[in-house]
């Protein structure tokens, strides 16, 4: 069996990893609702325009139809530069990147609580990956609201060994009966008995 010190350490790896995670798709599904939204109103506009350009024969209605188009036309290039600099695609498929390394985290920190016995070089490995997963998430990530951050964190928990979950360990709370508190890693208030 691993350690105390080990065990701590991996159960709070597996949680921060679970939170990650969380947090990654959550980003990832906001990328992904821009890129459908611009996507929607690209073909929107095609689907609209076509018949219309092809149907008007007036040459004044022609005319009109054709600024319309330049204008739309217009939008649209702009909407394509917003795109490419505020880079929806990258953003959407690093999220998606990381969101899959932090469930192999995870499942690797399970893997390693369930082990007879840990070699340190193994362990110090993990680790090692651990920490940099970390800083990778904040380097994408960057501003988390307190809230978000314990919700995430609270996902952590309900998901600790295998779906049946432990009580925070700063106030004692059980995640899966959240209750809005002072505690600072899950939001939760401490249980009182």
């Amino acid at each position: 069996m691993p350690t105390d010190i080990q065990m701590n350490k991996l159960t709070e790896e597996f949680i921060s990893a679970v939170g990650a995670r969380d947090l990654h798709e959550k980003r990832g599904h906001n990328y992904r609702r821009l890129l459908t939204f611009f996507d929607l109103v690209v073909f929107a506009i095609a689907i609209g325009f076509l018949p219309v350009r092809l149907v008007v024969t007036d040459v004044a209605m022609r005319h009109i139809v054709d600024v319309v188009w330049e204008i739309v036309a217009g939008l649209l290039l702009f909407l394509s530069m917003v795109k490419f600099f505020f880079q929806w695609q990258e953003g959407a498929e690093q999220h998606r990147v990381l969101m899959a390394k932090n469930v192999h985290l995870a499942s690797e920190a399970e893997l390693l609580m369930h082990r007879r016995d840990i070699d340190e070089r193994d362990f110090e490995a993990f680790v090692k990956r651990a920490n940099e997963l970390q800083e990778q998430d904040r380097a994408l990530i960057k501003t988390i609201a307190d809230a978000e951050r314990q919700a995430a964190y609270r996902q952590g928990l309900k998901e600790f060994n295998s779906g049946k979950g432990i009580a925070c360990p700063k106030c004692k709370a059980d995640p899966w009966k959240f209750a809005p508190g002072a505690c600072q890693a899950c939001g939760s208030g401490p249980v009182t008995i």
